[in-house]
């Protein structure tokens, strides 16, 4: 992901599409996805650690 936000030397430089537009949509879908998977991962944690306690409430009684 790195190489579609920073130019070579370390610029902010979005990868463009290339097309007639030049938009910076394959940048910016790159950076909407690594987003949503580190929500998921905090997601999952939580889930985790929610599992776990509820574990060992069960394993007590």
């Amino acid at each position: 992901m790195e190489e579609s936000w920073f130019a070579p030397w370390g610029d902010l430089r979005l990868e463009t599409s290339g097309s007639v537009l030049n938009a910076p949509y394959p940048a910016l879908l790159k950076g909407m996805i690594f987003v949503a998977l580190c929500i998921l991962v905090l997601q999952m944690i939580l889930h985790l650690i929610e599992d776990i306690s509820r574990l060992r409430k069960s394993q007590d009684v």
